[in-house]
């Protein structure tokens, strides 16, 4: 059986190398290394490039959902006459990735609003207010308020039991999901709501979420998030077989991150998005 597996593992590793290598055949697994003691995958910029198309714009993963979604709600909170809200919804407050999301969203919406003279507080969950930079109010004398919500299991079911509460305020203007989990529970919350749309200046709510699949992708197609940040697969992938080939050549790697894209209506259909976008 052990055995079985090892070829399926081999043959598998040689399929996505063939892939990988198709469009130029005079590129072999070695060439991806560099000859040195410690090798770092930005070595091999120049070869991935003509490979996948990275749009250097796509790149701010942790921020592009919130400068995104600023633009979108900017005036709202300009014009307000009282505090408004805009809510975000994590699955978890213990995995790095989602923290950094997370985190990451609450940083730069942070600076955003304040950039344009209004003030900002973070409640809710107890990792992420104390993880916020710059806050700058307390809740009650505060502009704006971030309110952080994390459910007690990770489920699409749980998370919009926390999307519902702070979607149910009448004074929230946005929500950000950070992960497929919890912009699906954005998501499931507004069927019951209704709320969501693309026209802040009308009353809608701004939805973004974060990751792909068929419910965020029609979401985002039909407006009810006006978009969403997707990760790499493609680039994920190239990396994992440089990583392999550099390591069965004894060479030493360092993590390295892989670019996020923000997608929306008018482009997830473009030959540098869509590939990413999986259902």
């Amino acid at each position: 059986m052990k055995n079985i597996l090892l070829v399926a593992t081999v043959l598998i590793l040689f399929i996505s190398l063939a892939i990988l290598f198709h469009m130029d055949k005079n590129v072999t697994p070695t060439e991806l290394t560099v000859p040195s003691k410690k090798t770092s995958v930005k070595d091999t910029t120049e070869l991935i490039a003509y490979r996948i198309p990275v749009k250097k714009e796509y790149s701010d993963t942790f921020y592009n959902a919130a400068e995104n979604m600023y633009n979108s709600i900017k005036d709202v909170i300009a014009n307000a006459d009282g505090q408004v809200i805009i809510g975000e919804v994590n699955q978890d407050a213990t995995g790095q990735n989602i923290q950094q999301r997370g985190g990451g969203f609450i940083d730069k919406m942070i600076e955003l609003i304040q950039a344009d003279g209004k003030t900002v507080a973070v409640k809710g969950n107890e990792f992420y207010v104390n993880a916020a930079k710059g806050a700058d109010a307390k809740e009650a004398d505060a502009d704006v308020v971030i309110q952080v919500a994390v459910p007690a299991q990770t489920t699409v079911e749980l998370c919009s039991t926390e999307a519902q509460a702070i979607l149910s305020q009448e004074n929230c203007i946005a929500i950000f999901g950070s992960n497929q989990t919890a912009a699906e529970g954005v998501l499931a919350a507004n069927a019951n709501l209704n709320v969501l749309g693309s026209d802040a200046g009308a009353g809608d709510v701004i939805g973004v979420g974060f990751d792909a699949g068929s419910i965020i992708k029609a979401a985002v197609q039909d407006g009810t998030f006006i978009g969403a940040v997707t990760q790499s697969p493609l680039m994920m992938g190239y990396y994992a077989i440089y990583a392999l080939t550099a390591a069965a050549n004894g060479q030493e790697l360092e993590d390295v991150p892989t670019d996020g894209y923000w997608y929306d209506s008018t482009n997830m259909d473009s030959e540098e998005i869509a590939p990413n976008l999986y259902d």
